[in-house]
């Protein structure tokens, strides 16, 4: 088995969101990638096509970095109980 590097949070989060997304979507593969740029760091997201999923009650690597990752991870408002898009707010950390 591979070890996994939990503290590089936006490489983690794009493999456990992508692979959530093979293994738990309806199509069995994410459909689109965002990515919105601002000052202070960025937005990605991960968003699957057809049914979703719901969040909280999946198991797995993923969802447990999900809760105690230190950057923001969201879903799309429509519900986490049928989950579409996930998103990873990613800070940039200070310099100084």
């Amino acid at each position: 088995l591979l070890a996994r590097d939990e503290s590089d949070e936006l490489a983690y989060f794009l493999n456990e969101a992508g692979s959530n997304a093979l293994n738990h979507a309806q199509f069995r593969a994410p459909s689109r990638f965002r990515l919105w740029l601002g000052k202070k760091g960025f937005v990605v997201g991960i968003e699957q096509k057809g049914r979703g999923f719901a969040l909280p009650e999946k198991v797995g690597g993923g969802f447990s970095f999900f809760q105690k990752c230190s950057n923001a991870v969201f879903t799309s408002i429509d519900s986490t109980k049928n989950t579409s898009t996930i998103f990873l707010e990613y800070r940039f950390q200070s310099l100084l």
